[in-house]
């Protein structure tokens, strides 16, 4: 099967699974379709179905995505276990192998690197980098809801080297590319597609992206 018919079979499913009707099956939306995040411990509803543009996205924790990255998130397996999944909701047959999905499960890894990063720098965020976003205007509120952070050198993150490097959060060498920046993540349906990076406050605007629509 080639990208065109892959494209084309993943549309089909998407379409065949209204993403709050897969999410409601796991969590209970309330009218306005939020909910406490499955993905985290919260008290205070921050996770959002978009019936529109079906995605959805967590302003707490920060994930987010279509409906196949929530059974990836939410059944713990990979892009092609998901798409299956779904298919047989649906009721749709996939003539497809593993083996057909390789190029899209390495978009999927780099769309967890990314929301990954963005969390981790916002968790990481000094006092007096928050301070100097204050001074610039930015609320705490603000600075939370977009996930606003930095980048300190030395994150522990989950995904391998090469998918890092391929996000464009590293260099070939593993050294952290925004190392000493502000990070500040750009959401598009509701995940991380990059991170633009901002000197604080007298290095160069740096910017990266990795975009992975």
């Amino acid at each position: 099967m080639n990208m065109e018919e892959l494209s084309s079979l993943k549309e089909q499913i998407r379409l065949s699974n209204p993403i709050e009707e897969v999410i409601g099956e796991k969590v209970q939306l309330d009218s306005g379709r939020k909910a406490l995040c499955p993905f985290h411990v919260e008290q205070t509803p921050s996770f959002f179905v978009n019936i529109k543009g079906q995605y959805f996205h967590c302003f707490g924790c920060g994930v987010g995505g279509d409906v196949f990255t929530f059974v990836m998130l939410d059944q713990k397996v990979s892009f092609y276990e998901a798409f299956k999944s779904l298919a047989e909701r649906a009721g749709i047959a996939i003539p497809t192998t593993k083996e057909d999905f390789e190029e899209e499960q390495k978009r999927q890894d780099i769309y967890h690197a990314l929301s990954e990063a963005a969390s981790l720098y916002h968790q990481n965020l000094p006092a007096d980098v928050r301070d100097y976003l204050k001074g610039r205007g930015l609320t705490d509120e603000t600075i939370d809801k977009y996930k606003i952070g930095f980048c300190s050198g030395g994150t522990q993150f989950t995904s391998d080297r090469e998918i890092l490097f391929k996000a464009g959060l590293t260099y070939e060498n593993g050294e952290e590319y925004l190392k000493g920046y502000i990070t500040f993540p750009h959401f598009y349906h509701g995940r991380v597609i990059y991170i633009r990076g901002r000197g604080y406050p007298e290095k160069k605007h740096r910017k990266l992206e990795k975009r992975s629509r």
